[in-house]
């Protein structure tokens, strides 16, 4: 028999989604830990991205062990990069939407070679970008400093790089 409150509170996807991310959020150091590392060294990025794409939670596992970092779960370290907008502050989630966006404009322009000088830091690439988008130049908070403390840092970066190489992230509907 149900009761009152069972019938308002019916099974929620958003409070599932909402649930996994406090869960997931709080390994968010060791996931970043194991992007620091793979980020010393291009060998150790394609290294994650070939370990992802085979979908392999144990060859997940022995490259966390390779890097010494605490192991974590291959399925949440996707979910956790792939809404990480939701776990930073205003700024890292407004640039890193802008920054998708033109990203994906830039993509879809055929510029990829531009998109690899921008996710790679390259602040000439990011003024030459910032002068092309309004979004980017009426904004006078929308700096290089912003743009590389709240999208490279962040591992924005990274994410589309993962992306473009075929691995698939979550997605929350």
């Amino acid at each position: 028999m149900e009761n009152e409150y069972d019938k308002e509170h019916e099974y929620n996807a958003d409070y599932e989604f909402d649930l996994k991310l406090r869960n997931v959020s709080e390994n968010r150091h060791d996931y970043i830990d194991l992007l620091d590392m793979v980020c010393t060294n291009e060998q150790l990025l394609m290294t994650l991205i070939k370990t992802l794409l085979e979908e392999s939670d144990e060859k997940f596992i022995e490259l966390c062990n390779e890097l010494k970092v605490n192991i974590v779960d291959r399925d949440d370290f996707l979910f956790w990069l792939s809404f990480k907008e939701y776990f930073g502050n205003v700024t890292e989630s407004s640039c890193a939407n802008r920054f998708d966006d033109i990203i994906e404009i830039l993509k879809k322009a055929g510029r990829n070679e531009e998109i690899l000088k921008l996710i790679s830091g390259d602040e000439s690439t990011f003024n030459k970008v910032k002068s092309e988008f309004s979004v980017l130049r009426d904004d006078i908070f929308a700096t290089y400093d912003w743009f590389y403390d709240n999208y490279i840092e962040k591992y924005y970066n990274i994410r589309y790089i993962l992306k473009a190489n075929g691995v698939v992230f979550p997605d929350y509907e």
